[in-house]
């Protein structure tokens, strides 16, 4: 169940690494390995989050930050 929710998580913050990628850097979005390293420390960040009892816009508020910080 866990890692069901994992890699649904680490889907959705792929998804939208990738359209920010795509808006603002296209050079960047080639590099695959970056997109997943990324959105697992998206997806760790938001699911710890949540497990500490944090509202659900704070804890994609804080994934988001870990996603896009420096692009």
């Amino acid at each position: 169940m866990e890692d069901t929710v994992f890699d649904e998580h680490v889907s959705r913050y792929e998804a939208k690494l990738r359209g920010t990628l795509k808006e603002k850097v296209l050079k960047k979005l080639i590099n695959n390995e970056v997109i997943i390293k990324r959105s697992r420390w998206a997806t760790n960040a938001y699911l710890g989050a949540r497990t500490a009892g944090n509202p659900e816009n704070y804890c994609e508020q804080i994934a988001t930050n870990i996603l896009l910080d420096g692009l």
